[in-house]
């Protein structure tokens, strides 16, 4: 989930933060991917079967490799754009996470009893949806993607434990331009730039989109402490949620309190809060998640592991012969395609660091006035908005039957809204190539 509602949030009240790009954009850069999430979204696309140009492909032995065939394809597509892909794994989650985790498992299980229901209906809207909720990520597939990347000699990166934090940190300390990932909460662990959407295969429906993180704290008028508390008080994957409190609410309780301290002292009835609200350990993760170490040495060349531009420079070759092995072999692709894009891969990488002039110069964005700064008490139109955390300290109605305001933000609605754009990022993912030729 990452963080409740936080993309539209940024999108409506802090758009000076939010560029629309494309793969293109990232000549000469090197860009820190979550694997995790491509992976996802392929098995999604497996499971409905959807998008013109997709098959479901698997071997002899009846196991999926679809998303061997997207990988290839997609790696192929960012190479030629002249950028520079670093695919991050996820490692073991945090303990903090051990409740959303349950809870996943538990929807997941309802969604697939969902699914079978409407593939007997025929109900194929019913289906896609159930299908973006009920797939599974094997260890296999894991496994399998990480060999597939090895052998086409892009670097694969085992973080310790969440991905984005990792592919975060790289951002943060400029061994990559931008994190790419479709969780959000990258930015709390202090992404100078996310990339979101950075495979569409619909820009106009579905453009890529990059913020800016400085650019957001500026627009927000906030530091990165305060952004941290907000998110979250808006809803994160290692805490419950405060009834009644969306991403506006939260962020007027830390524009009124500066810190989740405050709030709950001053501002927030004891019976709203949930009794899985360990926030400060939520802080301290996003603060000090545990990532990969950029400075650590290769005992072997004794050079930096993570310095990717310089990997990059020295052109990598390919394994060919591993490739042929294990696409043609051991997974039944088309001899012929693979040989074409085994070909495609060399070449690409034997062009090393080019990187177009442009990218040497980077414009500064100018400062954001002061009345573009987002007030979250203040309409777009300049009229005043209610300030909704009122309420909040007063105990909640019995049963939680609090009457709702018309138009209300709630986390209903924030969920169905998170959940569209999941489906409509996994159906992405539907236009695989196809390697049985």
């Amino acid at each position: 989930m990452g963080i409740k509602g936080l993309m539209p949030f940024i999108r409506e009240n802090a758009p000076k933060a939010v560029t629309e790009t494309s793969q293109a954009n990232y000549n000469g850069r090197v860009l820190a991917i979550d694997a995790s999430t491509c992976l996802y979204q392929f098995m999604v696309a497996i499971r409905t079967g959807t998008g013109s140009d997709y098959q479901s492909l698997t071997n002899e032995r009846g196991e999926t490799t679809s998303h061997l065939a997207g990988f290839m394809s997609r790696t192929l597509k960012l190479l030629e754009a002249g950028a520079k892909p670093v695919y991050v794994f996820d490692g073991k989650p945090p303990s903090l996470k051990s409740g959303e985790l349950a809870n996943r498992k538990a929807r997941k299980e309802q969604a697939i009893e969902d699914y079978e229901k409407a593939k007997e209906d025929g109900d194929a809207e019913k289906m896609q949806k159930m299908a973006d909720r009920s797939v599974s990520v094997t260890k296999d597939m894991q496994e399998a993607t990480k060999k597939l990347l090895r052998m086409m000699a892009i670097p694969v990166i085992e973080a310790p434990c969440e991905a984005e934090a990792t592919c975060a940190h790289f951002s943060k300390t400029g061994v990559a331009f931008a994190a790419a990932t479709e969780d959000a909460d990258a930015l709390c662990f202090g992404a100078s730039k996310l990339i979101r959407n950075l495979f569409t295969t619909d820009p106009k429906k579905r453009p890529t989109l990059e913020v800016d993180l400085a650019r957001l704290l500026e627009q927000l008028d906030i530091d990165m402490d305060k952004f941290i508390d907000f998110c979250i008080l808006s809803g994160s994957d290692y805490t419950d949620t405060i009834q009644k409190v969306g991403s506006i609410t939260a962020f007027q309780l830390i524009k009124n309190h500066k810190d989740i301290e405050t709030v709950l002292a001053q501002a927030v009835d004891k019976a709203r809060v949930p009794e899985n609200f360990p926030y400060q350990e939520a802080r301290e993760l996003f603060k000090r998640h545990e990532v990969t170490d950029v400075n650590a040495v290769d005992a072997a060349t004794g050079k930096k592991k993570c310095d990717f531009k310089d990997y990059f420079a020295k052109k990598p070759k390919p394994d060919t012969a591993g490739l042929l092995k294990f696409l043609v072999e051991e997974n039944q692709f088309s001899e012929e395609r693979v040989k074409k894009q085994v070909e495609k891969l060399e070449k690409l990488l034997s062009q090393g660091m080019q990187v177009s002039f442009e990218s040497f110069f980077t414009l500064e964005a100018p400062a954001i006035a002061s009345k573009d700064k987002f007030n979250p008490f203040k309409s777009k139109d300049g009229k005043k908005r209610r300030d909704v955390t009122a309420n909040l300290s007063k105990a909640a109605a019995p049963g939680g039957a609090a009457k709702k305001r018309k138009g209300a933000l709630t986390a209903d609605k924030i969920e169905k809204k998170e959940q569209e754009d999941k489906e409509n990022n996994s159906s992405n993912a539907a236009a695989l190539p196809s390697a049985l030729g």
